[in-house]
C-alpha cells in the first residue's frame, strides 16, 4: 500500500494529523497568494536532485502592496 491509498483510505481526522506533522505553516497574502512551508525537505519527500521541483516565481512588490 502506499503513501498515497493511506492518506485517501484515511478518515478526515487523520488527515488532518497527517498534514499538521508535515505543514509548519501556511501564509496567504491579499490577493490569495499561499505560501506553505513544510517541516520535511524535497529528499525526505522522496525527490531527486535530477527532478525539477515547480516553484512560483516571487512576485514584485507593488505600491499598493501592504508588505511595503
Amino acid at each position: 500500500m502506499s503513501w498515497t491509498d493511506l492518506y485517501a483510505e484515511s478518515p478526515i481526522d487523520v488527515k488532518k494529523m497527517i498534514v499538521a506533522q508535515l505543514i509548519s505553516a501556511v501564509h496567504v497574502s491579499a490577493d490569495y497568494h499561499i505560501e506553505i512551508d513544510f517541516k520535511i525537505s524535497e529528499r525526505q519527500l522522496g525527490l531527486d536532485q535530477e527532478q525539477e521541483v515547480a516553484q512560483t516565481p516571487k512576485r514584485k512588490k507593488r505600491r499598493d502592496d501592504p508588505a511595503l
